[in-house]
């Protein structure tokens, strides 16, 4: 929303539930289309399922979107945080 930011983190929350929509990338996928994104998600999260986070990865809009799908549960593994480093240096 504001124009001094040129990447994003998202990390997807449900994909149906309206409780987090305010935060919800599916519902900021037109704010961030020219940004740099980096979409994170979990193989087996039991609020977002893998066809859900492949079809909010393809409305993300651009050439400069990266995602990193993290082979757990809902609560991604600690050493997550060390990809967003790596991403944030670029």
């Amino acid at each position: 929303m504001n124009q001094r930011v040129d990447k994003v983190i998202a990390i997807a929350p449900p994909f149906i539930n309206g409780k987090v929509a305010v935060v919800a990338p599916k519902n900021l996928v037109p704010i961030i289309a020219n940004t740099s994104t980096l979409f994170i998600t979990a193989s087996d999260d039991e609020y977002a399922n893998p066809v859900e986070n492949n079809l909010l990865f393809s409305l993300i809009s651009g050439q400069q979107k990266q995602r990193i799908d993290f082979d757990s549960g809902h609560i991604l593994p600690a050493h997550y945080v060390e990809q967003l480093d790596v991403f944030l240096k670029n």
